[in-house]
């Protein structure tokens, strides 16, 4: 028997499925309807590839020159209060070591 508050505490701590699977000497499937069965909400990939990294995310290159390309994640979008269907602009502000994205629906 798998121990409930234990493996509710670790994944929101930051444990993967995989992690927790290793460790109770079971499957990510038994471990995801697990947290699914006592109302979890799961990380996609996204959210756990921000987790691991601990937020940042990787500024891709466009055709192999200086310009970087900044991608934000739907989930992302809707924790700030935005709605991705919609139309979206952003507007940049530049400090010290600091690039400040405001986003505003169109």
């Amino acid at each position: 028997m798998l121990e409930d508050e234990k493996i509710i505490k670790e994944y929101l701590a930051g444990k993967s499925l995989s992690e927790l699977a290793d460790k109770y000497g079971t499957s990510p499937s038994v471990i995801r309807e697990h947290l699914k069965k006592r109302k979890v909400k799961l990380r996609n990939f996204s959210e756990q590839m921000l987790f691991h990294s601990g937020g940042w995310r990787k500024l891709s290159r466009i055709n192999y020159c200086k310009t970087r390309l900044v991608s934000i994640p739907a989930w992302l979008l809707v924790k700030a209060g935005f709605n991705p269907d919609k139309e979206l602009f952003g507007k940049w502000k530049v400090g010290k070591g600091k690039l400040i994205l405001t986003i505003k629906e169109g």
